[in-house]
């Protein structure tokens, strides 16, 4: 068995196309880059604002009334032709994030679609080819930004 998470995510993408045309990045929960199929400087920040998303929407979602604990989410901000699609990856019991940016897209449905289907191959894929993974967080309830101040936050992400 393999142990390198990062090496499996460009061996199952370099043998597979799915998604070739797109901008793919795959994040921990710590908003870690482990795989971008782009350059890697605005994939990094890519992959730490979306794992802050994804904590974020998954706070609000305990708003949402719901009977079924399983539901399983997705997180999509999009137009008719271009947008962000995340969903999560459970490797081992460790959560990790497929994000997909894409524009230019005639039809969003299908690739939504192929990023689920994507979603599903990768985490069937990993798990049949990875030993258990070591993963560097704390086991216990860690936010990505937790011990941020404004000031620093503006430095990181400047608005102007």
């Amino acid at each position: 068995m393999r142990n390198s998470l990062p090496d499996l995510l460009i061996e199952f993408f370099s043998r597979n196309d799915f998604l070739q045309d797109q901008f793919v990045f795959i994040s921990r929960r710590d908003g870690h880059l482990l795989y971008s199929n782009q350059d890697k400087s605005s994939s990094q920040s890519a992959a730490a604002l979306m794992s802050g998303l994804w904590q974020a929407a998954q706070a609000l979602v305990n708003f949402i009334p719901s009977d079924n604990q399983g539901d399983s989410f997705r997180l999509t901000y999009d137009t008719s032709s271009k947008g962000l699609y995340i969903c999560p990856i459970i490797v081992h019991k460790e959560e990790y994030y497929l994000g997909v940016s894409y524009a230019g897209v005639l039809n969003p449905g299908q690739l939504k679609q192929n990023i689920k289907h994507t979603a599903l191959r990768l985490s069937d894929f990993i798990n049949k080819n990875v030993g258990a993974i070591k993963v560097e967080v704390d086991k216990g309830e860690t936010y990505l930004f937790q011990e941020i101040s404004d000031e620093e936050m503006d430095r990181i992400f400047p608005y102007n």
